[in-house]
């Protein structure tokens, strides 16, 4: 099997995650924010009766609402980009393995290359898979690996 050397995968390792606790963060402060108004607002309500009050009371429900929706947005495209991150990181080290092989490859001895072409090359066979890179969670979103550092499957 021809094994070529992938290099490094483009992907930005260290601005995703950063990029993905702003974006939890700023989930949080609308949370917080979206709360504060609320109770707020419900103690407005308390002393407020009429035509004003009704409009209050729904301009109140909507914005709870949409921040609810907002929040939640935020929330869920940081743990996008610590998936993507997670999926970049397990290429990388897809790649690595094929560099890996392509090295044990380049560097077989001869009596090596000719028992591999009469029996057979086992060196993709005998070369363990890489584990898959766990998603780094909230709020912190740490790093689960170095994704810099060459995976080596020996």
């Amino acid at each position: 099997m021809d094994h070529h050397s992938l290099g490094n995968v483009r992907f930005d390792f260290d601005g995703a995650l950063v990029l993905a606790q702003r974006l939890w963060a700023l989930g949080s402060r609308i949370d917080d924010t979206v709360s504060a108004r609320a109770a707020a607002a419900q103690t407005a309500e308390q002393e407020w009766h009429g035509a004003y009050a009704t409009q209050f009371d729904d301009r109140i429900n909507q914005s709870t609402s949409e921040g609810s929706q907002l929040a939640a947005s935020a929330s869920g495209l940081a743990k996008l980009f610590a998936e993507a991150w997670a999926h970049a990181a397990t290429q990388q080290r897809w790649n690595d393995r094929a560099t890996w092989i392509q090295n044990k490859e380049n560097n077989k001895s001869a009596w090596d290359d000719a028992t591999g072409w009469v029996f057979g090359d086992d060196i993709d066979k005998n070369t363990p898979n890489p584990p898959d890179v766990d998603v780094p969670g909230p709020p912190d979103f740490a790093a689960t690996t170095n994704p810099h550092v060459p995976w080596d499957p020996s």
